[in-house]
């Protein structure tokens, strides 16, 4: 395959096969692939609860991150919606559906990340502030020590 395709590029025959939508679509999958791997493996709840007890930073202040980063403001519908990272350009007659890769999320939804942080705080019997400051909860006494 590597022979065939350097043989192609040298032809300078790449850029006009790649612009054939079944080898376009292969792009796309990949790039899908490889949206998913980031969010699962580099982003979400991990990096979500990272930037909530590391960072110190609240719940609201990871949404707006997230606004800025993954999200664009639409006016008409009054609300934010996801970056475009990749359209297809081999289906323009419906600009509904060319949208094929959206930017990913750096963090996960809010109600995820409230459930990560109760499972955490109950494993390791801790509680929280707001910012993500942690306390020891003791059994005995209702008192916390701050870490």
């Amino acid at each position: 395959m590597k022979d065939i395709a350097a043989a192609m590029d040298e032809l300078g025959l790449i850029k006009q096969l790649f612009d054939t939508a079944p080898f376009f679509l292969e792009y796309v999958n990949r790039t899908k692939a490889l949206v998913k791997q980031l969010e699962e493996s580099e982003f979400g709840e991990v990096f979500g609860m990272y930037l909530h007890y590391e960072m110190n930073l609240t719940f609201d202040k990871i949404h707006r991150l997230n606004q800025a980063a993954c999200m664009k403001f639409d006016k008409e519908l009054n609300r934010y919606k996801s970056k475009v990272l990749l359209y297809n350009p081999h289906l323009k007659d419906d600009p509904h559906h060319r949208t094929i890769v959206k930017v990913p999320r750096i963090a996960p939804p809010f109600h995820k990340m409230v459930t990560t942080k109760k499972k955490i705080e109950e494993k390791l019997n801790v509680s929280s502030n707001e910012n993500g400051r942690l306390a020891y909860t003791h059994a005995s006494t209702t008192s916390c020590n701050s870490l």
